[in-house]
């Protein structure tokens, strides 16, 4: 048997603990996304837990979920849809998410955060013309471009890529022409987002808006 000088193995027994320390908090939780829209699926994975222990998931402090972490030490949570977002449509809710394996969410294993957001387009000026809009979109969270598809009356009549999404949560800013074909005749459109290059008459749309065009367009 190996003795250590009293110093020495007090230094060993502080080694020890901080290794443990620094093993306990290399657990990490992660996420589908960083964004989201109210609703749009969670899918809550992880890895680095103990073996065989039971982790509890907490959304900003409330027990929500729990699951069996495998030998491997990995985490997956069944999902759920994400939660409300901020009261003002332009405005960006952060949730924290912790891991735990006790009941009361303390100790905390692990944890992250995410944002849930509305969906909105804002359209300068308000009103309909031939010429130039400015386009201000958020929450368009499915995808990586925003397209817009016009419909006159309930039929599709094309779909056109307004333009690339910044961010996780879908943002866009971009001047372009309210009508991106020519010529445009008189009557009722219906202007639908969302983050598809095919229009669907199923499809509940992201966000959508009608504009009556009193003369046709060239």
């Amino acid at each position: 048997m190996i003795r250590l000088p009293a110093r020495l193995a007090g230094a060993a027994l502080i080694a020890i603990a901080a290794a443990g320390s620094a093993t306990a908090s290399a657990a990490t939780l992660r996420l589908n996304r960083q964004c989201y829209t109210k609703n749009q699926p969670v899918t809550i994975s992880g890895s680095g837990f103990q073996p065989g222990s039971t982790q509890y998931i907490f959304l900003n402090g409330r027990r929500i979920r729990n699951g069996a972490v495998q030998p491997s030490g990995l985490l997956t949570v069944p999902g759920g849809g994400a939660p409300a977002p901020s009261r003002r449509i332009t405005g960006v809710r952060t949730y924290s998410l912790t891991a735990s394996a006790s009941t009361t969410g303390s100790p905390v294993t692990a944890s992250t955060t995410f944002q849930v957001v509305h969906t909105n387009i804002g359209v300068i000026p308000p009103f309909i013309t031939p010429g130039f809009v400015t386009y201000r979109a958020l929450g368009f969270t499915y995808g990586r471009s925003l397209y817009v598809h016009y419909l006159l009356g309930t039929r599709h009549l094309r779909t056109n890529r307004v333009g690339g999404l910044a961010g996780p949560c879908g943002t866009l800013k971009k001047k372009v022409k309210m009508f991106l074909f020519r010529p445009v005749k008189p009557g009722l459109y219906t202007l639908v987002f969302d983050n598809s290059a095919r229009y669907s008459a199923a499809y509940r749309p992201d966000f959508s808006f009608q504009a009556l065009v009193p003369y046709t367009f060239t």
